[in-house]
């Protein structure tokens, strides 16, 4: 089921609809849907039967001239993405010399490998809208299965763009030197674009760049200039769901610091623009708290590590406040180790109503032995804490604690013997399970580690029982973290030795 039923099944269905309504006219697309529904009322219907609703309505237009021409009927355009898998890439090359433009498909894929290596017939009916917008020229065309090269009357100096709407469901890919203009524009202007259009190009342009189908560097200048001077929420949103990403994969890796220092430079970008004030501007306020908290900003590192040595000051005073879950793991992380013993010790007192909140810091250490007294305190008082706060904690301790925590857990959890014993810790062992590995989703992993959890789902699938599926799944996407790290990782490091050099002294001192 996760097959048919994932993220892209569910925002392709919406999103193609959002395609068909940009083609037909919003006063066509409501047409169709009224003859549809007063057609099939009060009895079943398939997807064919809502196609030719939205063709008749689209004749009745086309008599009156009020949409445009589509070469091929609603049905075979719209099957062709109903009935196959995925979604394609418009690949664009620019020949600036003769004011050519060369389009072709191709399926887009997420895994480097196959991204690399795929052979595929599959193809679907694109609208393609090409634009020069400095120039104000403008070509549509259709792109199907064969490549086409189109030509604008006048001279291309500057870029071009495909889809700049973000209307249609496909991304675009260009050569490396329209790339390159666009980031060249945006850097001497970074409101010369409006935001849709920039939030679509930080999103294909990371995406490519994890598929292993465009430099990285692209993506991490690209976001640089995007984003300055701009508030809006969609931009900052899709900046901060795939820089998040990257900096959960490169942790523990050589460039991990630089990188860290990359996160730092776009928190104070974001800090810098002002909004007004709104649902969405509270929204992107949320996201950049949380993202500055998770690349730990020194504000951040500092205000956390007070706040607890506050707390920890007047610790037996009852009506001491206690920092919040987020500062509490963020001081354990970067506090002296006598802090993170304390801390233990406290948590050890079975009636403290702190409890908890003190096991879900502890978690968050970046110390192995520290991670390792947590589990095994956590494994020995079992049947002592709620199963439903040992499944919480532990997700708190691998998201915050990272490869730390989620390192010791993977030792222990991938021995057989242990595996089962884990499994007898929760009566809802599965439900546990399902939130535990949608936990590690963005963990880095090893060829052993791997090589485990594969032999693990050979000999256990019995103990994985409904969760066998979200098991299979992480390891598909374990598979390709580890393609990210070791072909991606090393050309964004290089880009990164460049722009932002390892310094020394930038690193938070420990208290």
């Amino acid at each position: 089921l996760k097959t048919f039923f994932d993220l892209v099944s569910y925002r392709k269905g919406s999103a193609t609809l959002h395609m068909l309504r940009s083609l037909l006219g919003t006063d066509v697309f409501q047409d169709g849907i009224l003859l549809f529904l007063q057609k099939f009322k009060f009895s079943n219907a398939v997807s064919m039967d809502l196609w030719e609703s939205f063709e008749q309505a689209k004749s009745a237009a086309q008599s009156r001239d009020e949409v445009a021409v589509i070469p091929h009927t609603i049905t075979s355009v719209m099957e062709k993405w109903t009935n196959q898998l995925g979604y394609p890439v418009v690949d664009v090359i620019v020949d600036y010399s003769s004011n050519q433009i060369r389009l072709s498909q191709k399926p887009f894929n997420t895994n480097i490998k196959r991204s690399q290596s795929q052979q595929s017939d599959r193809y679907w009916f694109l609208y393609i809208e090409i634009e020069a917008p400095l120039s104000g020229q403008k070509i549509i065309t259709w792109l199907e299965d064969q490549p086409l090269t189109v030509k604008f009357k006048q001279p291309v100096q500057e870029i071009v763009l495909v889809n700049s709407k973000l209307e249609h469901f496909y991304r675009v890919n260009y050569d490396i030197q329209t790339w390159r203009n666009i980031v060249d524009l945006l850097r001497a202007n970074s409101s010369a674009l409006p935001e849709i259009t920039k939030t679509g190009l930080v999103d294909n342009a990371w995406s490519l760049a994890a598929a292993g189908q465009l430099e990285p560097d692209i993506a991490l200048e690209l976001t640089e200039v995007a984003v300055k001077d701009d508030h809006s929420y969609g931009l900052w949103r899709a900046v901060l769901y795939h820089v998040r990403y990257a900096y959960i994969v490169l942790y523990r890796t050589e460039y991990h610091a630089q990188f860290k220092r990359y996160c730092h430079n776009l928190v104070q970008v974001a800090s810098s623009t002002e909004a007004e004030a709104g649902d969405f501007e509270n929204y992107r306020q949320q996201f950049l708290h949380n993202f500055a908290r998770e690349v730990e900003t020194d504000q951040n590192v500092h205000s956390a590590i007070e706040a607890t040595m506050q707390w920890v000051r007047d610790v037996y005073n009852e009506s001491a406040q206690m920092p919040q879950q987020e500062q509490l793991c963020t001081a354990v992380k970067h506090s002296e180790l006598w802090l993170t013993n304390l801390l233990r010790n406290l948590s050890q007192n079975q009636h403290d109503p702190r409890r908890y909140a003190l096991l879900q810091g502890l978690g968050c250490s970046d110390d192995a032995a520290t991670i390792t007294h947590f589990f095994n305190d956590l494994f020995d008082e079992s049947q002592r804490i709620p199963q439903d706060q040992m499944s919480y904690i532990i997700v708190i301790a691998i998201g915050d604690g990272l490869n730390t925590a989620y390192g010791v857990l993977w030792s222990y959890f991938l021995v057989p013997e242990n595996f089962v014993k884990f499994a007898n810790l929760f009566t809802d062992f599965h439900f546990a399970l399902k939130n535990i590995l949608n936990s590690l989703y963005g963990s880095r992993y090893r060829q052993y580690e791997l090589d485990a959890m594969v032999q693990l789902n050979n000999t256990h699938y019995e103990v994985l029982g409904v969760a066998q599926d979200e098991f299979i799944r992480l390891i598909e996407i374990a598979e390709n973290n580890m393609q990210w790290v070791q072909n991606v990782a090393p050309k964004l490091g290089h880009w990164l030795d460049e722009n932002y050099p390892f310094q020394v002294d930038h690193l938070i001192p420990e208290y």
